[in-house]
């Protein structure tokens, strides 16, 4: 293990796990968190904990390489800004925006994709002035997004098809499988992955265990997420 300059790398070895051990099971496996550094660390704690930590572990067959990155270095709307702030600006700025619709609108022939336009208007909104102007109160009246605000009953999407996991080549080769982390879990969260096939998607779905098993029980469902 060695620590420098607000990094952490650790190199861990699971002496009996296999890469099957992982991606076999339907379920999350319980080993997963073990190969990601800084499990429980919040956000605000980048202070006094290092803001990247990656850990390469060594497996049977394979290795796990977990990044865990504070988001104050990884994402934001800095690019948003005019003029946009440097790519190298350490600082982060995040600002919600909700867009409310039946149900029965995302059920349409065009369902999601009315969903997906009417996210696109309301981002399109949040111009220069705008930001400023919400981090200006802020400054006057802080406050701080915690997983509490969103509701029990609501499904949480995740990712960006920017992020191209599987296009990561270290020098050995694609990765064989994605898994995440445990930050951000709750119940009605889903990771969307672009697929290792062209055109195809990984997902990662938080749901109750008697939920999830009764998903994978019908076969109706089953046949059509996987073709």
């Amino acid at each position: 293990m060695c620590n420098n300059e607000g990094a952490l790398f650790v190199h861990a070895i699971a002496k009996n796990i296999s890469v099957a051990d992982i991606l076999g099971p339907s379920y999350h496996s319980p080993i997963i968190p073990s190969c990601f550094a800084l499990n429980g660390v919040k956000n605000y704690e980048g202070t006094s904990q290092p803001l990247l930590a990656v850990q390469v572990t060594e497996l049977v067959d394979g290795i796990f390489i977990g990044f865990t990155i504070n988001h104050v270095i990884v994402d934001g709307v800095r690019h948003r800004l005019v003029p946009p702030l440097q790519e190298n600006y350490f600082g982060n700025a995040v600002l919600d925006c909700v867009v409310t619709m039946q149900a029965g609108d995302l059920l349409e022939d065009i369902g999601l994709g009315k969903g997906s336009w009417e996210m696109n208007k309301m981002i399109a909104l949040y111009s220069n002035e705008k930001l400023k102007n919400h981090y200006e109160n802020w400054l006057i009246t802080p406050s701080f997004i915690t997983l509490s605000v969103a509701n029990s009953n609501s499904i949480v999407i995740a990712n960006s098809p920017l992020f191209d996991v599987y296009g990561n080549d270290f020098g050995w080769g694609i990765p064989v499988g994605v898994r995440s982390g445990g930050a951000n879990k709750r119940n009605g969260k889903i990771i969307v992955y672009a697929g290792v096939e062209k055109g195809s998607m990984d997902l990662e779905v938080c749901l109750p265990y008697e939920i999830l098993e009764a998903i994978g029980n019908d076969d109706e469902f089953m046949e059509f997420v996987s073709n």
